[in-house]
């Protein structure tokens, strides 16, 4: 209720994807915390943590555009594409496992798909405990 109508149209992925326009997504660390699962899902659903629904479905993007929005997007705005952003031969290797595919699950259940590993320029940095090797 605190945000109100203003808030309503508050980053309108949606509509600048149906423009054209380049939609890349981040965290504000060390602002906030880095939660990049949250950032897309609430993207693609544009629901608050306390579960207010901002504006209109054209405001929204798809979980494939946000998903992009988080890798290969965000590459190419900081002009880094072709050593960050995808799983291609010669480029950094920076990626997570995840144990779910956000394609596959309710959207609603985005942030809550556990990361099982992260690598940074190819090495394991994080394993979650319990997972396999």
């Amino acid at each position: 209720d605190a945000i109100g109508t203003p808030g309503e149209r508050f980053n309108p992925l949606g509509e600048f994807a149906a423009a054209g326009v380049p939609v890349t997504l981040s965290s504000d660390a060390p602002v906030a915390e880095p939660l990049p699962l949250q950032a897309i899902q609430t993207a693609v659903t544009r629901t608050t943590a306390r579960g207010h629904r901002l504006g209109a479905d054209s405001l929204r993007i798809s979980v494939e555009q946000a998903l992009a929005g988080h890798t290969l997007a965000g590459a190419w705005a900081l002009g880094r594409e072709d050593d960050l952003g995808s799983i291609t031969a010669g480029k950094r290797a920076d990626f997570v496992v995840l144990g779910d595919d956000p394609l596959d699950v309710p959207a609603e259940a985005i942030q809550d798909i556990p990361v099982v590993s992260t690598w940074v320029g190819g090495q394991r940095v994080h394993q979650l405990e319990g997972a396999g090797e």
